[in-house]
């Protein structure tokens, strides 16, 4: 009897799994070829791209004919081999991979909240809330940056939080974190200080002791080590002029491309985009604490 009760509970587990993914694909994948690529993100996302299927240069990004050193390579890899891939330079091709992996969020961060609760219907809402969030449906479809770090950082909490049953789990949680290196440089600092935080205050400190952990961030960042140091070695201070200044601190402390708008601009739009479930915010965190 337990076991076919087990055996019911695992199937009502896998239902929920399989129509949150398949519905977050849904919603990324369909008409994404319909609409032009939106100038200055994506149309200049997609050029360096097809820099790179031009002169399969892969390790020395290109923006007309000119070094790119403003951001690290790896969304720029998956949209070429898109592009070699189906064969054509298309809207559909250039948006695919970062659409496809948006998507996968929604999948893994229903595996993080079973992780956390015991109770399924936490996992079976929270990761429905995201998936119906405009932001992640809207912005998760475009040649973007941002849907692809936050699946990467989703999965690399929940390798850590399944790490403590295998311990093979713990190579994801480097290997997460040194691609998200690879798609925004220092951003990976302040998310890897989040975890970091997470793990102090949740007693985890055994991942410290883990030999899988410490194999998934000397293989994953010492890849990414490899690629800055090659652009270092190539371009010299003209890369560290550009790729720290522009990426990292440019973006913060001065006006790009003429996008300026007022100090509360931001609390605007995370308003604007999170109704309806700004809402229940309250709660939600009286349910996380």
């Amino acid at each position: 009897m337990s076991f076919k009760v087990q055996q019911l509970k695992l199937s009502f587990h896998g239902r929920w799994l399989l129509l949150l993914t398949v519905g977050a694909i849904a919603i990324s994948l369909v008409n994404l070829g319909n609409m032009p690529l939106r100038d200055w993100d994506e149309a200049h996302y997609a050029m360096v791209s097809r820099e790179l299927t031009r002169t399969n240069s892969w390790i020395y990004l290109l923006f007309r004919d000119q070094p790119y050193l403003i951001k690290p390579p790896l969304i720029y890899w998956l949209v070429a081999s898109s592009y070699q891939l189906f064969g054509e330079i298309t809207e559909f091709t250039s948006r695919l991979p970062t659409a496809l992996i948006s998507s996968l969020c929604v999948p893994l961060l229903y595996g993080v909240a079973k992780e956390l609760k015991s109770n399924q219907w936490y996992a079976i809402f929270s990761s429905a809330t995201y998936l119906t969030l405009l932001a992640v449906a809207r912005h998760g479809r475009l040649l973007m940056f941002d849907g692809t770090v936050n699946t990467l950082y989703v999965l690399a909490i929940l390798c850590l939080l399944k790490a403590e049953k295998s311990h093979l789990w713990s190579i994801g949680l480097g290997l997460s974190l040194a691609s998200i290196s690879l798609i925004k440089g220092a951003l990976v600092f302040p998310l890897g200080g989040i975890i970091l935080a997470f793990i102090i205050l949740d007693n985890r400190g055994q991942i410290f002791k883990n030999l899988y952990a410490w194999t998934g961030v000397l293989v994953g960042f010492g890849c990414s080590f490899g690629w800055h140091f090659l652009q270092w070695q190539e371009y010299g201070d003209l890369f560290v002029q550009q790729y720290l200044g522009f990426q990292n601190f440019a973006r913060v402390t001065t006006t790009i491309e003429g996008n300026d708008g007022p100090p509360w601009y931001y609390i605007l739009e995370i308003v604007k985009y999170s109704v309806p479930w700004l809402f229940f915010l309250p709660g939600g965190l009286l349910l996380a604490w």
